[in-house]
């Protein structure tokens, strides 16, 4: 994606890609089409909507988690979380699923399968195709996940309410014979 720009102070340019461009300015430009309102807040840094992500976990989320079916199961889809990702795609938001089942811990067959698979859900009970990573990066600005425990940024406060709950002795057990 291309799109051209004229910034307040003047500057004119082009931003490709992702919207991550080098420059030594301080301003804002919006893209023609009026969509990408861009900050330039130090030389490299750039905040973007374009640029920022929302992941949703999907298993247990965004759909119920019941038992292991195999990869290609995904459980029916939770309500509440089906149309809260809705309304963030309509308003616009860059909306991704954040789950395990992308894992390059498997085969990659077995992942491009899995991947597939999650799309697949997305377009039956979301009406689109929804990106699919296990990764996050700079630009991840939040996360839906039933196995998160909320920290307030650089304090290290918890803001949940859960409470991580001792590994029964099976798993304890486990963990201590096989060092991991």
């Amino acid at each position: 994606m291309t799109a051209r720009f004229t910034s307040s102070n003047k500057f004119r340019g082009q931003v490709t890609g992702d919207f991550s461009i080098v420059c030594k300015l301080t301003g804002s430009f919006t893209a023609p089409d009026g969509r990408y309102l861009i900050d330039i807040m130090t030389t490299n840094q750039i905040l973007t909507r374009a640029m920022y992500w929302i992941g949703v976990d999907l298993d247990g989320t965004l759909a119920v988690e019941d038992e292991w079916h195999g990869i290609e199961h995904i459980g029916v889809p939770i309500p509440r979380m089906v149309e809260r990702v809705k309304a963030l795609i309509a308003e616009g938001h860059d909306v991704r699923i954040f789950t395990a089942r992308a894992s390059r811990l498997q085969s990659d067959e077995e992942r491009e399968i899995a991947i597939r698979c999650v799309e697949d859900w997305c377009e039956t009970h979301l009406g689109k195709r929804l990106s699919v990573t296990n990764e996050k990066d700079q630009f991840l600005k939040y996360v839906f996940d039933d196995r998160s425990i909320a920290v307030e940024c650089n304090t290290g406060n918890i803001l949940s309410t859960w409470t991580i709950k001792p590994l029964p002795n099976e798993e304890r057990e486990c963990i201590t014979k096989h060092g991991f």
